[in-house]
Formats: structure tokens, C-alpha cells, sequence
């Protein structure tokens, strides 16, 4: 691809990013009264704990992914540099 081409897709990416980002956040925000509706029979401390508990998943699940990720290129490339 010439750097004309390139600079081209790259630029039609990001409006395509920054277009999507836009429709997402307009279906959030078109469903938010909806929710806060829902939520609002729950306790603050029921929500609370389900907040804590759903970030220490992400952040345990992030961590998990990393380290993986990081074994299992060592194991390929340990594989790879033995044949």
C-alpha cells in the first residue's frame, strides 16, 4: 500500500471509531432511565457489592489473561527454537 492509502485508512478508521463510540453512548444513554428505574428497588449496598464484585472479576480476569498470554508465547517460542 502507498503512505497516501495508508494515511487514508487510518483516517477513515478513526472517524469510523468516533462514529460507533457515538451510536454506543446514544443507546447507553437511551437506556438509562430504564435502569435507574430497575435499580432503584435494590439497596445501595447490594449495588455496591455488585460493583466491587464485578470489578475485582475484570481486574483478576485482566490479570489472568496477561500471564497467560505471556506463558504461553514463552511456550511457543521455546517450542519453536527447539525444532
Amino acid at each position: 500500500m502507498s503512505p497516501q492509502v495508508r494515511l487514508q485508512s487510518a483516517v477513515v478508521w478513526e472517524v469510523l471509531t468516533f462514529v460507533l463510540n457515538g451510536v454506543v453512548f446514544i443507546l447507553i444513554g437511551l437506556q438509562l432511565p430504564f435502569v435507574l428505574k430497575q435499580l432503584f428497588h435494590i439497596g445501595i449496598g447490594a449495588l455496591i457489592r455488585m460493583g466491587a464484585i464485578f470489578c475485582i472479576s475484570v481486574v483478576l480476569l485482566r490479570l489472568l489473561w496477561i500471564f497467560g498470554e505471556t506463558y504461553a508465547a514463552v511456550l511457543v517460542w521455546q517450542v519453536a527454537s527447539s525444532c
